[in-house]
């Protein structure tokens, strides 16, 4: 349901609020951006999350009903191009975590079928994503949503990507900071829950920018981080986990998830090798919550 609405909303952003009125699931980051005169990208990357999820629906859909050993059969040639497709759309949202997320579930849905040997493929998909590199600003110039995506693959990436996603990554690191010193202790056990202070929302769409400098000119060097951990937008699976639900609710989501995967792992060993590899489904979407990554999109948009 959130394809179409994020779609025509990162497209066209001043059409957020006419589509809001109907349906919450729209591109709200990119109407904040256009409104701070950050359209397409001037100040930053604008990238696509949406890409990501229909290139991820994509590759499952054709690992589900078509299995490696019809590939060559002249009627479904298409199948490998459509993964391909897949994991061109993942890099074309811009977020890194997609391109390895996406490697990671196609050869889980491939040990349904061909076992081990779909380890092979992994070697196969970091070749591509290196070729990208070294073609990257001497043979062609990729969008540059896809160099922020693969920019931790060796290439001549464009500055504006590399530097964008590595204060991505400071940025997380800070978070973990301030969370272990100064969140942590507070509640350890039980967590702080999805409670917050509304006027914050309400600072972070309308004066937040304003606010934040002071804070920074006011000697706090967390401010930025502050205002998404008191949000409970700490955009860090691990650290939203702990925060919300502390040691005791992290401990239950560990024993569940290693639950899940077990369960997903027997699917894929009772399925035969001549189905569809609809057991490797399984198990790569479970791996998709294994990561806590549905944890924080509960209650905001992903970051990176």
């Amino acid at each position: 349901m959130d394809i179409l609405p994020e779609l025509l909303t990162t497209f066209f952003p001043a059409s957020a609020p006419l589509v809001w009125r109907f349906y919450s699931g729209v591109n709200l980051g990119e109407y904040g951006a256009t409104l701070r005169g950050n359209f397409a990208g001037e100040q930053g990357i604008s990238r696509i999350g949406t890409l990501a999820k229909v290139g991820t629906a994509l590759g499952l859909v054709c690992l589900c009903y078509f299995p490696p050993r019809v590939w060559l059969q002249p009627n479904r040639l298409w199948v490998f191009p459509c993964l391909i497709l897949g994991g061109l759309l993942c890099g074309l949202s811009g977020f890194r975590n997609t391109i390895l997320r996406y490697g990671l579930a196609v050869v889980a849905a491939l040990f349904a079928t061909v076992r081990f040997r779909s380890l092979l493929l992994l070697p196969v998909l970091a070749s591509a994503a290196l070729v990208i590199g070294f073609t990257q600003g001497t043979v062609f110039d990729y969008p540059i949503t896809l160099q922020r995506a693969l920019s931790f693959f060796p290439g001549n990436w464009d500055a504006k990507a590399v530097e964008e996603a590595e204060g991505s990554t400071k940025w997380r690191k800070r978070i973990r900071e301030l969370y272990w010193n100064e969140y942590f202790a507070k509640a350890p056990l039980m967590g702080q829950g999805y409670h917050f202070d509304p006027n914050l929302a309400k600072q972070e769409t309308g004066v937040y920018l304003a606010l934040a400098k002071r804070k920074y000119d006011a000697g706090d060097e967390y401010a930025t981080e502050r205002n998404y951990m008191e949000m409970r937008q700490p955009h860090e699976g691990p650290i939203h986990i702990l925060l919300v639900t502390g040691l005791v609710g992290s401990f239950f989501f560990v024993a569940y998830c290693a639950a899940l995967l077990i369960f997903a792992f027997g699917a894929v060993v009772n399925d035969l090798p001549k189905g569809g590899g609809r057991g490797g489904v399984s198990l790569s979407l479970s791996l998709g919550i294994v990561t806590g990554k549905q944890i924080g999109r509960a209650s905001c948009r992903e970051r990176v």
